[in-house]
């Protein structure tokens, strides 16, 4: 990678970290270039403005998915979990990134494009499991894109409130808890 591609990833990593962590609007250029160890104007150099680069730190990780082919096969129940599962790990592997849409979302209308297109994005087990919800195998699922927001909103709660009231900057999910949490999800809380 070229001094120029550091640079530019260095202040996209550390600009995501001071927006998830302050937000847009309290995270000022200076304070970026500050962390960096570049001036502001090195910034300017590879964003136009403060919003791409907000933009720019909101990447995309898709989904690991098995084979269309082997979910037919599957049990709805075996199904959602794999697909909790994923969703937990992606969220918590791109925490910043989910942490920056979530606050943003409201403030900006092109982090609010992204929210969509991250939340609502379709992959092969979504799909089968939407199926799965329209044939009413899975009752207690009416609307997946609620159950979306909802594992991810959970998720950025819990580790947010683990952050700040705990004091801990290390993550609240091993993966036993991760286990834990795909438990709830799929069983809730009075297990029969």
């Amino acid at each position: 990678m070229r001094k120029g591609q550091k640079t530019r990833q260095m202040i996209v990593e550390q600009s995501r970290k001071l927006f998830a962590e302050k937000g847009y609007d309290m995270t000022k250029t200076m304070h970026i270039a500050d962390q960096c160890g570049v001036s502001e104007a090195t910034i300017y150099k590879y964003f136009n403005s403060k919003l791409d680069l907000l933009m720019e730190t909101i990447s995309h990780e898709k989904l690991e998915i098995p084979e269309s082919s082997s979910l037919h096969h599957k049990r709805t129940e075996e199904l959602l979990e794999l697909y909790v599962r994923q969703l937990t790990r992606a969220v918590l592997t791109n925490f910043e990134q989910y942490a920056i849409l979530f606050r943003e979302t409201p403030l900006h209308e092109e982090i609010s494009k992204k929210y969509v297109q991250y939340t609502y994005e379709q992959n092969e087990v979504s799909k089968e499991l939407q199926v799965r919800i329209n044939n009413g195998d899975l009752s207690g699922v009416c609307d997946f894109e609620l159950l979306n927001v909802g594992i991810i909103s959970s998720i950025i709660a819990m580790s947010t409130h683990h952050r700040i009231h705990k004091g801990k900057q290390t993550s609240l999910f091993d993966e036993q808890k991760i286990e834990q949490f795909v438990d709830f999800i799929l069983h809730g809380a009075l297990r029969s």
